[in-house]
């Protein structure tokens, strides 16, 4: 006895629960006119190709001229949550670092317990365009007897940086003395108007020799004009 369905006529109730299942869960459904003719009815699962490697997937359902694409919703909240993150880095006011800056704080601290060492004395940082930098500041044994500290910068990841710079110290006959190197890791503020940093620091003899080093830690801010 033959079957009362007709075999070139399938039921399309599979591919409308897939779509309905597939933007309950907030997925995507698109719809295509294949242009096949009824006698071509099919139902397949559209295999990953070289451009989809390691990409959310999509499947696609065809039955005869109709076919459903079904897009991964997992996929989609991802692609969502990294432009998402993408948007907020970029949008980030803090991300600035360019400017001038000004700290107060101990000439030293101690490299394990932190405690201040020193007179307190302030700095002047000014952040160019293009990573390089310059420095100056009121340290009073050497203030008279150096030059203007000159180095470069970088952004290493969201609101993270860091520096390097060096100066030239004199004794008072003007006969030069030490190099003075400086390093440092800096965090900006969410607002990007102040920081905080922690660097170390190292005398050096005209010869190259390693005469003395320290740490140092300071908050700045941009001062106003």
């Amino acid at each position: 006895m033959k079957s009362m369905m007709n075999p070139t006529k399938p039921s399309l109730t599979p591919l409308l629960t897939l779509a309905l299942v597939a933007l309950a869960a907030g997925g995507s459904v698109v719809a295509h006119d294949t242009g096949k003719r009824k006698g071509e009815a099919q139902a397949r699962v559209r295999a990953p190709d070289a451009s989809t490697q390691g990409k959310p997937g999509r499947v696609a359902f065809e039955k005869g001229s109709f076919m459903l694409e079904i897009g991964s919703a997992v996929g989609i909240g991802q692609n969502k949550a990294d432009q998402q993150a993408v948007d907020s880095v970029a949008d980030d006011p803090g991300n600035t670092l360019v400017g001038v800056w000004e700290e107060v704080a101990p000439a030293e601290v101690d490299c394990q317990t932190r405690q201040p060492l020193g007179p307190t004395i302030r700095a002047l940082l000014t952040f160019n365009q293009g990573g390089t930098m310059y420095v100056e500041d009121t340290f009073p044994l050497t203030g008279p007897y150096r030059t203007t500290g000159g180095g470069v910068w970088m952004r290493t990841s969201a609101r993270h940086y860091t520096y390097g710079n060096l100066h030239y110290e004199f004794d008072p006959d003007k006969t030069f003395l030490l190099t003075i190197k400086q390093r440092s890791d800096l965090t900006l503020s969410r607002d990007g108007n102040s920081f905080t940093e922690n660097g170390t620091f190292q005398g050096i003899d005209p010869t190259g020799n390693v005469l003395f080093g320290g740490c140092f830690a300071a908050r700045a801010t941009r001062p106003q004009f």
